[in-house]
């Protein structure tokens, strides 16, 4: 084998001095500078056996890295396979169920009493058409009792009351009679509020003489005789009287078609 380092050009054998098979080392940073270090060409048993470290660090890195990665997949696997049979024998919740909170489950079995979900729910529309029809009664019996507070006719002011959605505004007072101030009687207000929030309710009395959507409708809601009232259904224009030529209009009009009809 070769010798690595000669510290002189004189020590080197013949033989290699004439193969040139060493050069002097000018690397100040070396502690072989200013010696003269063999050339490898790849064929020293020195850098085959250096190839075969480095190989085989190289192949245990990747095998170190490789057990390392399946060690962790091991793990979770491990840890995925106890909680699935932790689970299994402590929830005693079977498949295709879910766990619901105590109050939703007796809420969900109250419930169920009632019918399957098409009966629950023909009842709850049911209930809605119901409701509307009370709430509907209710409003006609408060506005009906606050025209007949203000001597105003019942059917013509229901029918506007409901149009313009009057019964919301509604609040009953009592306020000392005037004619027995020792005594209160019911007055109806049409409940309002300006900018600042003060109070500015009007009595209905009142307000259905200044309200524009009550106005064109005093004749009728100031009468009492009902054969002569014409209750408002669009909330525009003055009551048709009997006999007045747009009545007179109405009756051919609709007698011609009438007529038609039974032809």
């Amino acid at each position: 084998m070769k010798k690595s380092i000669y510290d002189k050009l004189e020590d080197i054998p013949q033989a290699d001095r004439d193969e040139n098979n060493y050069q002097m080392c000018s690397d100040a940073g070396s502690p072989n500078n200013g010696k003269w270090v063999l050339l490898l060409d790849g064929a020293h048993p020195v850098q085959a056996k250096n190839t075969e470290l480095l190989s085989e660090k190289a192949g245990t890195m990747k095998k170190t890295e490789h057990d390392s990665i399946v060690g962790q997949k091991d793990g979770q696997i491990a840890q995925l396979t106890n909680d699935l049979a932790t689970a299994k024998t402590t929830s005693g919740i079977p498949a295709g169920q879910v766990a619901v909170p105590a109050e939703d489950a007796t809420l969900l079995s109250q419930v169920k009493q009632l019918g399957d979900f098409a009966t629950i729910k023909t009842k709850v529309d049911e209930y809605a058409v119901l409701k509307e029809r009370d709430d509907a009664n209710t409003r006609k019996t408060l506005l009906t009792d606050a025209a007949n507070a203000h001597g105003l006719n019942p059917d013509a002011f229901v029918s506007l009351a409901e149009l313009h959605k009057i019964a919301e505004k509604l609040e009953m007072r009592e306020v000392p009679d005037p004619k027995k101030p020792a005594e209160k009687v019911k007055h109806f207000f049409v409940k309002g509020k300006d900018a600042v929030g003060a109070d500015t309710a009007v009595v209905l009395s009142d307000y259905v003489k200044t309200d524009d959507n009550f106005k064109p409708f005093l004749p009728s809601l100031t009468t009492t005789d009902k054969s002569t009232v014409k209750v408002p259904k669009t909330g525009h224009g003055e009551p048709v009287k009997e006999g007045s030529p747009a009545s007179n209009y109405i009756n051919r009009t609709y007698g011609r078609r009438e007529k038609a009809k039974q032809e």
